[in-house]
C-alpha cells in the first residue's frame, strides 16, 4: 500500500490510526491505494499489535559515561514504580546497531522507546516511520516529531561562557561535539559582550568515542597548538576532564593560566584537581520524567501531541575557574 501511494509505511500507519497529521494530498493518494488494492483492516491483528506488553525500550550510546548511568537509573526506577520492565540497548554510537535495536524492540511489541538525543541526531529518519511512541532526551536543536526532555542548552551554555567573561576572560576556546544549541549559547555570550568570534578557538567534532576523556585530551592539545586563550568551555564533563588533564600536562596552572568549565556535573567533576566548574543538569530527574512522559502517550490520559519538557539547570562554580 505504501509503495502504491509513494509514501512511507509510517505515513500510511499515521493515516489509518489518526496518530499524526497527514497532508490532504497524501491522504488522497493513500485512500486511492486502499481503494485500488481492496484493503480491509484486520481489527483482530490490530488489537494484538496494540496490546500492551508492559515493556519499555531504552537506547543509550554509552553507559560508561556517568551521565547515561544516572539517566538510566531514573528511567529504571520510574518504570519499575509504574509496573514496567525496561530493555536496555547500548548503541556504541553505531547507526547500524541503533537501527537493529529499534527494529527488534518494535517487533517485540515494546510499548514505547526512550532514546538519547545523540542517537536521534545521527539517525533521525530511523524511527519516524514506526508506529510506536518515542521520547527523546536532550534532542538536537529544532527537533520535532516526538516528545522531548531537555534543558535550555542555549541559555545554559551562555551562562557558562558569561561566567568566564565575568572572570575577565575574552579569549575563550570551545570544545563542542554535535550540540548546536550549546554552540549557539557560546556565540550569543560572545556577541552580548562585544567579543569577536574566532573560529580558531573552536574545536568541533562529530561522533563521541567510547573514551571521551582521551577525546577531550586530544581536543585541548589541538587547541593549544593553534591558538592562545585563557579559558575554555567544554560542553561535556567527560571531555572537560580530558581537556583539564592535557592542559596540566602542558605545564599550565588551572585556573591561573587557563580556566576550564564543563557541562553535566557528573560525580567525577567534583573529584578532579582542581574540582571542575560545570553546568549541572539532573540526569536522574530527566530519566524519571522521560518515563512519565512516554506513558502519557498511551495511558488513560493519552496525549495526542508531542510534549516538550524543560528541566532546570544550575551553574556549579568550583576551583577550575
Amino acid at each position: 500500500m505504501a509503495q502504491a501511494a509513494n509514501v512511507s509505511a509510517g505515513t500510511v500507519s499515521h493515516y489509518l490510526n489518526h496518530s499524526a497529521k497527514v497532508s490532504p494530498q497524501t491522504q488522497q493518494r493513500i485512500q486511492k491505494a486502499i481503494d485500488d488494492l481492496g484493503y480491509r483492516r484486520n481489527e483482530v491483528a490490530r488489537s494484538l499489535r496494540r496490546a500492551r506488553t508492559k515493556t519499555l525500550g531504552v537506547l543509550l550510546p554509552n553507559v560508561a559515561n556517568p551521565f547515561y548511568t544516572a539517566l538510566f537509573d531514573g528511567i529504571e526506577e520510574e518504570a519499575q514504580h509504574r509496573g514496567y520492565t525496561v530493555t536496555l540497548g547500548i548503541t556504541h554510537y553505531n547507526n547500524a546497531l541503533l537501527e537493529e535495536y529499534i527494529s527488534n524492540l518494535y517487533n517485540r511489541r515494546t510499548d514505547g522507546i526512550i532514546i538519547d538525543g545523540y542517537d536521534t541526531y545521527c539517525a533521525a529518519d530511523v524511527f519516524h516511520d514506526l508506529d510506536i511512541p518515542f521520547v527523546v532526551v536532550e534532542p538536537p536543536a529544532n527537533f520535532t516529531g516526538w516528545s522531548t526532555i531537555k534543558i535550555d542548552n542555549v541559555g545554559a551554555a551562555q551562562q557558562a561562557v558569561e561566567h568566564l567573561i565575568n572572570r575577565g576572560h575574552r579569549r575563550i576556546a570551545l570544545v563542542v561535539p554535535w550540540c548546536e544549541s550549546r554552540f549557539a549559547g557560546y556565540q550569543q555570550a560572545l556577541k552580548k559582550h562585544g567579543i569577536p568570534f574566532d573560529p580558531d578557538l573552536v574545536y568541533q567534532f562529530g561522533p563521541f568515542e567510547p573514551d571521551s576523556i582521551a577525546q577531550g585530551e586530544r581536543a585541548m592539545q589541538a587547541l593549544l597548538a593553534r591558538a592562545s586563550f585563557t579559558a575554555c568551555f567544554v560542553t561535556a564533563d567527560m571531555l572537560a576532564i580530558g581537556a583539564l588533564k592535557a592542559a596540566k600536562a602542558s605545564g599550565l596552572q588551572i585556573p591561573d593560566d587557563l580556566a576550564i568549565i564543563g557541562f553535566d556535573d557528573i560525580p567525577f567533576a567534583a573529584l578532579t584537581d582542581p574540582p571542575l566548574t560545570t553546568v549541572a543538569q539532573s540526569q536522574y530527574k530527566m530519566g524519571k520524567m522521560a518515563v512519565q512522559t512516554l506513558l502519557r502517550t498511551f495511558g488513560k490520559d493519552k496525549i495526542l501531541e508531542p510534549v516538550h519538557v524543560t528541566v532546570q539547570h544550575q551553574l556549579v562554580v568550583r576551583g577550575s575557574t
